[in-house]
Order: structure tokens, then sequence, then C-alpha cells
């Protein structure tokens, strides 16, 4: 868990590329090219069509400014012009992640590492258990102390949604930080164990996939 819970909070930077490829990063996310928008649910079996949805509504209204693909899983396709894939080959999921202006996921500690590691912070909408998208509440908590700490950002609306997207398209950058280090920190170890314990409440034989 250090990976994902440093010492401070995550600060955004100004995006730079030396050459090549991180160039071209770097201008889409300067404002020079049209906006690269990645949503992703992860690979729970439980739908999660409410995210999809918000996410292809806001795709349509940025046909022409952005680019969206969503990896839906188990949720029905929103129709629309973004790109919504049921899965994406992880390597691609990575390459994605690594050109997005910003990335829209649940909030699976693995996805929210990935991104960060990519250098974007990411927009995290947690799957609610009330609303049959999860076993059980375990990511509207994690969410929640995620984005205090400044680990993430949040929504938990589409309204939410579509506020922090539409700051990414007037401030090109917005969501670019330092990528992480796979290192822990000092902070993460010390607590990683509480963490668990916020995470990890259901007896064994209960459990079910909690990505």
């Amino acid at each position: 868990m250090g990976t994902i819970w440093p010492d401070a909070p995550i600060v955004a930077v100004n995006p730079r590329g030396p050459n090549g490829a991180e160039d071209d990063v770097a201008m889409r996310r300067a404002g020079s090219h049209p906006a690269l928008v990645v949503v992703t649910v992860g690979t729970d079996s439980h739908r999660f069509g409410r995210l999809v949805t918000w996410a292809g509504r806001w795709a349509d209204d940025h046909a022409d400014d952005a680019r969206v693909v969503i990896q839906r899983g188990t949720a029905p396709h929103p129709g629309g012009v973004a790109y919504c894939p049921e899965a994406l080959d992880f390597d691609e999921l990575l390459d994605l992640m690594s050109r997005a202006d910003a990335v829209v996921c649940a909030a699976g500690p693995g996805t929210v590492m990935d991104a960060l590691r990519a250098g974007v912070k990411p927009l995290v909408v947690p799957r609610n258990d009330e609303m049959g998208e999860h076993v059980d509440g375990h990511q509207v908590a994690f969410a929640k102390v995620l984005v205090e700490r400044g680990v993430t950002l949040g929504a938990n609306t589409e309204s939410e949604l579509r506020a922090q997207l539409d700051r990414v398209m007037v401030q090109p950058g917005w969501c670019s930080v330092t990528p992480l280090s796979s290192a822990p920190t000092p902070g993460g170890i010390r607590i990683s164990a509480a963490l668990e314990a916020l995470v990890s409440p259901v007896p064994h034989d209960t459990v079910a996939h909690r990505g």
C-alpha cells in the first residue's frame, strides 16, 4: 500500500517531455491535441453501468475535442462516440494511461497505482454496493480516504464527474503528476495495516473479487 500512500499529497506538475512520444504526451496535455480520457471499471463481475453511462454522455458532448476510451466490463454499451470495449489488454491499458489527459476509474488499488505510475492523478468514482455494483461498501470508504489524502481526485455524482473532466478541458495538464515510484514510502508502511483493516473486513468464506 505504500505505493499509493505517499507521505505528502501528490501535486500536479507542468507536463514536459524531452523528445519523441513524451513530447507528444506533453503537447496533448498542454492543449495542442484533442484530449484523451481513459475510463476503466476494472475486472469485477458486477456491472458498473452508472460510470459507463456518465462517461458516455460526457464523450458525446465532447466529440469534437476529446477522445474517450471506456473499458466497460459487464456493463451495457452506452452507444455514442466513445470507444467502449468490454476489456482491454493490460499493456494496452497502461499505454493509454501513459498518454491520457485524465484517467477515470473505480476505487481499485491496483488501477490507482497504475495511473499514478503513468503520471496521471486518477479521478476515482467508487463502486456502491447499495446499487449492486460491489459486494460491500469498501470502495466508498477507500475512495474517501484517497481523496482526503490528496492521492486521487474524486466524484460521486454525474455532475461532479463532468465538472472534473470539464476542468481538464480548460486546464490542460491539470491531472499530470510526477510518475510515482514503485518503492514503498515510510507513510505507506505505517498505515498499511490500517488500510488492510478498512478494505478487508469480510470473512474469508464470503469474499468475492474486490478489484
